[in-house]
């Protein structure tokens, strides 16, 4: 699943000095399979946004991680790697995937990395 986050230019933000300032308003942000099922999740989860008028039709989204062709690109930047400077790489990508299956987990998501060896993805 991907991560998005949601903002929308409806509202506005007020300055300390009570000034209003137009601007884009965060919403929050949600994994999905795509940018829809990533929204839908979001307004399940924060109701509060259709409770306070927001409209969901106006929310502007942005991935924030692409996955596209991410084994290729791992595969081409680690061909450059030697193996001292692999096995660095593999451990500290085994350690940035528990701590995001962790994060998922306590947000109450469910984790859905894959399972497959790290040699298989970069190699």
């Amino acid at each position: 699943m991907t991560e998005y986050i949601f903002y929308t230019t409806e509202g506005f933000t007020q300055a300390p000095d009570g000034e209003d300032i137009e601007n884009c308003q965060l919403l929050g942000r949600a994994y999905g399979k795509d940018k829809h099922d990533a929204l839908s999740n979001l307004l399940n989860e924060n109701p509060w946004i259709k409770e306070r008028g927001f409209e969901p039709s106006e929310a502007i989204s942005q991935e924030l991680a692409s996955t596209a062709n991410a084994e290729a690109k791992l595969s081409f930047l680690t061909n450059l790697l030697d193996e001292r400077q692999f096995a660095e790489y593999t451990k500290w990508l085994i350690t940035v995937d528990e701590a995001t299956q962790r994060q998922q987990t306590d947000d109450g998501r469910v984790a859905t990395a894959s399972h497959r060896s790290l040699g298989e993805v970069v190699r």
